[in-house]
């Protein structure tokens, strides 16, 4: 250490030591953050997985027919056109529910950036003559 660090130190003291207590604060800061994230993903997972639940619901209505005399082949048959709709219904879901739960949960109108889904190679090209 050369005299001129020793002489600043003995005037304005160690700037580690004074640099440490900062980082500390800032980390707990973004801990909380963090943790007011994690209570918000929550929360939306949450709505979502509720919101999934009612449609689902709704679809098996929607699909019921009658029910007297059906057989086990029936109620199978039933099952896979109940699981075939939901798959291909799954990506129209979520498309629509995830931007609206998370935007009930946080308050703002628009999807914040981060929810929005990623692009993908298709939405890049745009359409295609």
């Amino acid at each position: 250490m050369d005299v001129t660090t020793q002489h600043r130190r003995s005037l304005f003291g160690d700037p580690a030591a004074t640099l440490a207590p900062a980082d500390a604060e800032a980390a707990e800061r973004q801990a909380r953050l963090s943790e007011e994230q994690g209570l918000m993903l929550s929360e939306v997972i949450r709505r979502i997985c509720d919101a999934l639940q009612g449609e689902v619901l709704g679809l098996v209505t929607e699909l019921a027919g009658p029910q007297d005399g059906e057989d086990g082949q029936a109620v199978e048959r039933f099952a896979a056109t109940v699981a075939g709709a939901v798959r291909t219904r799954w990506p129209a879901w979520l498309s629509r529910i995830v931007p609206e739960q998370i935007a009930a949960v946080t308050g703002e109108e628009e999807t914040p950036t981060w929810a929005k889904p990623a692009p993908t190679p298709e939405r890049l090209r745009g359409p295609q003559p």
